[in-house]
């Protein structure tokens, strides 16, 4: 036990990034990226320098005196797709700090020609050449943020988690850039009050930079890394010395307006405007308020609290071409409230799929970190529950039918890290089910779950999950309790990858807050891959992969599913990536078996900064998963996605997805044609307009929207749109038409 304190003693110190005074004035320190010998045997560092931020206008010139004295940090070295070839462009970056932000600007040369860059709205990226920041405020080489900024200026942030970069979190922070005929520079203002960072009077940083050119399609680094030394965050540089920097209690309160009116035409009925209902408590009037509020509670937890939260999808889900579904898909998540700190409640089998919380009246949510933990608690009223994932169950659980029922769901979740590369962690969730009307019991579902992560020797990873659950079905199913466990074993190099998996899921196991969509069975995994890459290769690499997939009936062991899917990678030229596979397998539904053979084909290619092309194609054996009509057929699909800049501010999107399914014996037994056209106008990074159509022969529906947008800040937002729907049912086009405004205004006194 001694021994375990210790360690975790010590580790405290590196997740507060507590440092001993340091002697001696911080200077300005030029820093190269380029290894010696090929291996950085520890990570380089760097001395904070303390500036004049007062003094500095964002503009992306960084021609201010503060800049002369700032830290210097040069050179790259290719990351991706091929280790220490030739980098794709040269950085020379500085940084100096205040009393309430980070200042980094960067001069980013490469051949005339190469840049590709255009106008867009924030978090719209389409293969643009990006600059990044990694910073890791807590120096503990696996969590972090990060920032990246287009030639155009075009912001994009990310958390990033054990390596796992999510896009979610939305920080607030300045910047600004110039474009030249040999690349460009940027400017970056990143306020402390948007990092979580622990208080000491003295403090080392993770540092790192980045830059992806989107002609060469590869990914550059400094200081030099290596899939070989593990994760990215792991090699990262070291900032030494920030003095009397203090975190911040941050208070935001997000006020939300939505207003919305429409109107419909049901079969043979004319078109009628709704009924104006200014407000009501459950289901949305013309006028449907909300509020959002998130309190630093302490420097590296945050509370948030959502009261009539708008969980409206400004951008629609992404079309999926599935008519013979054999379990159910699972959708993004989009929403802000959820989408903060969610990276905090993951599991290695993940256990919370948040948009089965359709429609909640209230959520709450506490999330933060402190010395060795992590930790989340999040609670929601929800309104509209989604109902059971489960597909194939032999027994029901309560939760298939969630009409006119309430449901309060509350997750909690930990994990303790022994070291900066194993951790330990819980899971606990329940979801109770209640009827709208007379708040009668009707279901409850409790999981609870433990596992454990394990890195060794930087390239080797060992995770272990157990988890148990107990289902209340109340009066229309039987109580029952159940059990999973999953077992992952990787290795990850640059050039092998190698991973196995097992996962036992009994019968009675239910996690009504996942996605889990199939129980009573055992799945076993591998996937093996080797890149081989050289400069003697007519193409940069090569990279052949197998991968393996069977699943037996956990009671009987007969064998369900299996595939054996090999695959080769490549790309040709600079800027196109083309895959090939070939799947051979069985797939069972309803208790029949039926072989499997698949041919597929996927090429991406972005030829020039106007032009982007993405292909795929798949032909072969299909199931048709109807219970009335089950056979054995044969399919073929093509999607096509064509992306025309015709300008720097103006980007069109065509895309055709034409799927075809065969009976035995050559009759036609479906096809369906998915048209989809958008094109954006952006006035500049905050204002942009946006038209989208788009035809779905399948179900005969026609949907179209025109949306106006400006984004001053995360959280500062204003749209303004119109939707319409027609759906062709009985001969006759059922028509809704809406017309909507959303905005929003982040206030932090």
């Amino acid at each position: 036990m001694a021994s375990v304190n210790a360690r975790c003693a010590r580790r405290t110190l590196s997740c507060c990034a507590v440092a001993l005074a340091q002697a001696g004035a911080a200077t300005s320190v030029h820093a190269s990226g380029a290894p010696a010998g090929g291996a950085v045997a520890t990570p380089p560092e760097l001395r904070a320098v303390r500036g004049d931020g007062a003094a500095v206008r964002v503009d992306g010139l960084a021609d201010e005196a503060p800049w002369r004295d700032a830290t210097v940090v040069t050179g790259l070295t290719s990351y991706l797709p091929v280790e220490g070839a030739e980098a794709s462009g040269q950085l020379v970056a500085r940084l100096f700090y205040d009393d309430k932000a980070l200042y980094i600007s960067a001069r980013i040369t490469m051949p005339p020609g190469r840049m590709r860059g255009r106008l867009a709205p924030r978090e719209r990226w389409n293969n643009d050449d990006l600059f990044e920041v990694m910073i890791d405020p807590f120096l503990d080489r696996r969590t972090g943020y990060a920032f990246t900024l287009s030639p155009y200026g075009v912001q994009l942030d990310w958390t990033i988690v054990d390596d796992t970069w999510s896009d979610a979190w939305d920080g607030v922070w300045d910047s600004a850039t110039v474009r030249y005929a040999d690349g460009f520079s940027v400017e970056m203002r990143i306020p402390f009050r948007t990092l979580r960072f622990a208080r000491s009077p003295v403090q080392d940083w993770g540092i790192g930079f980045g830059l992806y050119s989107g002609a060469r399609k590869q990914y550059d680094k400094w200081p030099a890394m290596s899939a070989d030394r593990g994760a990215v965050f792991a090699q990262l540089g070291t900032l030494r010395g920030l003095q009397a920097v203090e975190p911040s209690r941050n208070l935001d309160l997000i006020p939300t307006a939505v207003m919305g009116y429409g109107g419909s035409a049901g079969a043979l009925g004319e078109f009628a405007w709704d009924d104006v209902v200014l407000a009501r408590a459950r289901e949305p009037g013309l006028f449907d308020p909300g509020l959002d509020v998130r309190y630093g509670v302490t420097p590296s937890t945050n509370l948030n609290l959502a009261v009539n939260p708008d969980f409206s999808q400004i951008e629609a889900d992404v079309d999926q071409l599935e008519y013979n579904l054999r379990f159910p898909v699972a959708l993004q998540e989009k929403r802000a409230f959820f989408l903060e700190g969610v990276s905090l409640f993951e599991t290695p089998v993940p256990l919370l799929y948040t948009r089965s919380v359709v429609d909640p009246l209230v959520g709450l949510k506490l999330s933060g970190r402190e010395a060795c933990w992590t930790f989340g608690l999040l609670s929601a009223w929800d309104q509209r529950p989604a109902a059971s994932q489960l597909a194939e169950a032999r027994e029901r659980s309560g939760f298939e039918d969630v009409t006119g029922k309430d449901a309060i769901l509350s997750i909690g979740r930990a994990t303790f890290a022994l070291s900066e590369r194993s951790r330990i962690g819980v899971f606990i969730a329940d979801k109770a089910l209640r009827d709208r009307g007379t708040g009668a019991f009707e279901g409850r579902n409790d999981v609870a779950s433990v596992d454990a992560a394990v890195t060794l020797s930087e390239i080797y990873h060992l995770v272990a999950q157990a988890a148990g659950s107990y289902t209340q079905g109340g009066d229309l199913a039987p109580n029952q309790a159940g059990w999973f466990t999953s077992v992952l074993a990787r290795r990850r190099d640059q050039h092998l990858f190698l991973e196995l998996r097992s996962q036992l899921l009994s019968d009675g196991f239910r996690a009504e807050s996942s996605a889990l969509s199939r129980v009573g069975v055992a799945q076993s995994s591998a996937e093996v891959s080797y890149r081989h890459a050289g400069a003697s290769l007519p193409v940069p690499y090569l990279e052949p992969a197998l991968e393996l997939l069977a699943i037996h009936d956990l009671g009987e062991l007969a064998l369900l599913d299996y595939e054996v899917r090999p695959s080769l990678s490549t790309r040709l030229g600079l800027s196109a990536e083309v895959m090939l596979y070939y799947q051979r397998g069985q797939e069972t539904f309803g208790r029949r078996f039926a072989g499997i053979d698949q041919v597929g084909l996927s090429l991406e290619a972005h030829p020039w900064n106007s032009l982007s092309v993405v292909i795929e194609a798949q032909a072969g054996d299909q199931l048709n998963y109807q219970p009335m009509d089950l056979f054995l057929g044969t399919s073929a699909s093509i999607a096509a996605a064509t992306v025309v800049n015709p300008t720097d501010n103006m980007e069109l999107e065509v895309r055709y997805t034409r799927s075809v399914l065969w009976r035995p014996g050559g009759q036609r037994a479906a096809e369906v044609d998915l048209y989809y056209g958008k094109a954006i106008v952006s006035f500049s990074t905050r204002w942009a307009a946006r038209l989208i159509s788009q035809l779905d022969t399948f179900d005969d529906t026609l949907r179209n929207s025109a949306l106006l947008s400006y984004q001053l800040s995360p959280g500062t937002e204003a749209y303004l749109g119109y939707q319409d729907t027609s759906v062709l049912a009985s001969e006759v086009h059922v028509i809704d038409r809406r017309i909507f405004f959303k905005g929003s205004w982040r206030w932090q006194p």
